[in-house]
Protein backbone atom coordinates (compact mmCIF):
# COMPACT_ATOMS: atom_id res chain seq x y z
CA UNK A 1 0.00 0.00 0.00
CA UNK A 2 1.23 3.29 -0.81
CA UNK A 3 0.53 7.16 0.03
CA UNK A 4 1.06 10.45 -1.02
CA UNK A 5 2.81 12.91 1.39
CA UNK A 6 1.03 16.37 -0.60
CA UNK A 7 3.31 18.51 1.92
CA UNK A 8 6.54 17.34 0.36
CA UNK A 9 5.25 15.77 -2.90
CA UNK A 10 6.48 12.13 -1.71
CA UNK A 11 5.07 8.98 -2.34
CA UNK A 12 5.68 7.01 0.97
CA UNK A 13 5.01 3.01 1.57
CA UNK A 14 2.79 2.31 4.36
CA UNK A 15 6.36 1.77 6.09
CA UNK A 16 7.18 5.35 5.81
CA UNK A 17 3.96 6.97 7.39
CA UNK A 18 5.13 8.92 10.19
CA UNK A 19 4.96 8.58 13.88
CA UNK A 20 2.25 11.32 14.55
CA UNK A 21 0.21 14.01 12.34
CA UNK A 22 -1.41 17.45 13.15
CA UNK A 23 -5.20 17.25 11.39
CA UNK A 24 -5.98 20.57 9.80
CA UNK A 25 -7.98 21.23 12.50
CA UNK A 26 -5.44 21.36 15.23
CA UNK A 27 -6.41 17.34 16.02
CA UNK A 28 -2.33 15.44 17.00
CA UNK A 29 -2.35 11.93 16.44
CA UNK A 30 0.47 9.77 17.64
CA UNK A 31 1.86 6.38 17.27
CA UNK A 32 2.31 4.75 13.85
CA UNK A 33 0.20 1.78 14.24
CA UNK A 34 -3.03 4.45 15.12
CA UNK A 35 -2.42 6.38 11.66
CA UNK A 36 -2.41 2.75 9.94
CA UNK A 37 -5.72 1.86 11.47
CA UNK A 38 -7.87 5.40 10.47
CA UNK A 39 -5.92 5.04 6.87
CA UNK A 40 -7.66 1.29 6.77
CA UNK A 41 -10.73 2.59 8.30
CA UNK A 42 -11.40 5.05 5.56
CA UNK A 43 -11.88 8.07 7.61
CA UNK A 44 -10.77 11.25 5.23
CA UNK A 45 -8.57 12.50 8.46
CA UNK A 46 -5.86 11.52 7.15
CA UNK A 47 -6.42 13.00 3.97
CA UNK A 48 -6.96 16.68 6.18
CA UNK A 49 -3.63 16.40 6.99
CA UNK A 50 -2.17 16.08 3.79
CA UNK A 51 -1.87 12.32 3.21
CA UNK A 52 -3.56 10.58 0.43
CA UNK A 53 -4.31 6.62 0.15
CA UNK A 54 -2.57 6.18 -3.31
CA UNK A 55 -5.30 4.19 -5.90
CA UNK A 56 -3.72 3.38 -8.57
CA UNK A 57 -0.20 4.27 -10.83
CA UNK A 58 2.60 3.41 -9.00
CA UNK A 59 5.04 1.45 -10.53
CA UNK A 60 9.13 0.79 -10.26
CA UNK A 61 10.94 2.02 -12.86
CA UNK A 62 11.67 0.27 -15.71
CA UNK A 63 15.66 -0.70 -15.94
CA UNK A 64 17.80 2.25 -17.35
CA UNK A 65 14.94 4.63 -16.39
CA UNK A 66 13.76 7.12 -13.47
CA UNK A 67 10.64 9.19 -12.99
CA UNK A 68 10.10 12.70 -14.45
CA UNK A 69 8.87 13.81 -11.07
CA UNK A 70 7.96 17.19 -12.99
CA UNK A 71 5.69 15.04 -15.30
CA UNK A 72 3.99 13.21 -12.79
CA UNK A 73 0.02 13.76 -12.45
CA UNK A 74 -1.88 13.59 -9.64
CA UNK A 75 -5.58 13.42 -9.13
CA UNK A 76 -7.79 14.39 -5.84
CA UNK A 77 -10.99 11.65 -5.07
CA UNK A 78 -11.46 12.19 -1.35
CA UNK A 79 -8.91 10.61 0.90
CA UNK A 80 -7.56 9.02 -2.23
CA UNK A 81 -4.98 10.02 -5.71
CA UNK A 82 -4.17 8.01 -8.63
CA UNK A 83 -1.29 9.08 -9.83
CA UNK A 84 0.61 8.87 -13.58
CA UNK A 85 4.26 8.28 -13.55
CA UNK A 86 6.16 9.30 -16.88
CA UNK A 87 10.24 7.69 -16.98
CA UNK A 88 12.76 9.44 -19.16
CA UNK A 89 16.30 7.70 -19.81
CA UNK A 90 18.93 7.46 -17.31
CA UNK A 91 21.28 9.86 -19.44
CA UNK A 92 24.78 9.31 -18.80
CA UNK A 93 27.27 12.10 -18.87
CA UNK A 94 30.22 11.23 -21.52
CA UNK A 95 33.74 12.28 -20.00
CA UNK A 96 35.67 14.41 -22.27
CA UNK A 97 38.64 12.10 -22.07
CA UNK A 98 39.54 8.41 -21.30
CA UNK A 99 43.27 6.75 -20.77
CA UNK A 100 44.74 5.60 -23.83
CA UNK A 101 44.72 1.86 -22.17
CA UNK A 102 40.56 2.59 -21.45
CA UNK A 103 40.38 3.31 -25.63
CA UNK A 104 42.49 0.80 -27.05
CA UNK A 105 40.78 -2.49 -24.34
CA UNK A 106 37.35 -0.67 -25.68
CA UNK A 107 38.08 -1.13 -29.41
CA UNK A 108 39.15 -4.44 -28.73
CA UNK A 109 36.56 -5.60 -26.71
CA UNK A 110 34.59 -4.75 -29.78
CA UNK A 111 36.40 -6.10 -32.57
CA UNK A 112 39.24 -4.19 -33.35
CA UNK A 113 43.23 -5.07 -32.99
CA UNK A 114 46.01 -2.70 -32.50
CA UNK A 115 47.01 -3.90 -35.85
CA UNK A 116 44.00 -2.57 -37.80
CA UNK A 117 43.87 0.75 -35.97
CA UNK A 118 47.93 0.77 -37.65
CA UNK A 119 46.55 -0.16 -40.80
CA UNK A 120 43.71 2.71 -40.76
CA UNK A 121 46.68 5.10 -39.70
CA UNK A 122 48.97 4.22 -41.93
CA UNK A 123 46.34 4.70 -44.72
CA UNK A 124 46.54 8.63 -44.10
CA UNK A 125 47.40 10.59 -46.62
CA UNK A 126 49.84 12.75 -46.75
CA UNK A 127 53.70 11.49 -44.66
CA UNK A 128 53.69 14.37 -42.10
CA UNK A 129 49.68 14.09 -41.43
CA UNK A 130 50.12 9.94 -40.82
CA UNK A 131 53.56 10.47 -38.79
CA UNK A 132 51.70 12.87 -36.48
CA UNK A 133 48.64 10.41 -36.20
CA UNK A 134 50.79 7.86 -35.45
CA UNK A 135 52.46 9.41 -32.83
CA UNK A 136 49.37 10.74 -31.55
CA UNK A 137 47.96 7.59 -31.51
CA UNK A 138 50.97 5.76 -29.59
CA UNK A 139 52.34 8.11 -27.26
CA UNK A 140 49.04 10.43 -26.05
CA UNK A 141 48.14 10.00 -22.60
CA UNK A 142 44.32 10.78 -22.66
CA UNK A 143 42.15 10.32 -25.50
CA UNK A 144 40.18 13.08 -26.08
CA UNK A 145 36.20 12.55 -27.16
CA UNK A 146 36.28 14.83 -30.12
CA UNK A 147 40.01 15.20 -30.72
CA UNK A 148 40.18 15.03 -34.86
CA UNK A 149 42.24 11.86 -34.65
CA UNK A 150 39.69 10.17 -32.37
CA UNK A 151 36.52 11.67 -35.10
CA UNK A 152 38.71 9.97 -37.99
CA UNK A 153 39.84 6.68 -36.42
CA UNK A 154 35.92 6.03 -35.48
CA UNK A 155 34.86 6.97 -38.88
CA UNK A 156 37.10 4.84 -40.48
CA UNK A 157 36.17 1.80 -38.33
CA UNK A 158 32.32 3.01 -39.08
CA UNK A 159 31.90 4.14 -35.88
CA UNK A 160 28.63 6.32 -34.59
CA UNK A 161 29.03 8.97 -32.63
CA UNK A 162 26.88 6.92 -30.05
CA UNK A 163 29.42 4.34 -30.71
CA UNK A 164 32.53 6.34 -29.44
CA UNK A 165 30.27 7.95 -26.62
CA UNK A 166 30.16 4.61 -25.25
CA UNK A 167 33.64 4.04 -25.71
CA UNK A 168 33.79 7.30 -23.49
CA UNK A 169 31.36 5.90 -20.70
Amino acid sequence: MFFYDANTDRILSSSGIPDSLTLADGTALFGSSGLFNIINSGIDVFASAGYYTVNSGISQPPSGQIEDIDARVISYSGSYVNITQTFIPIVEEVPPVITQRQMRLWLYDNGTTASGIEVLLNNISGVDTREKALIEWEYANEIERFHPLVLEIGSGLGLTSGDLNTAFI
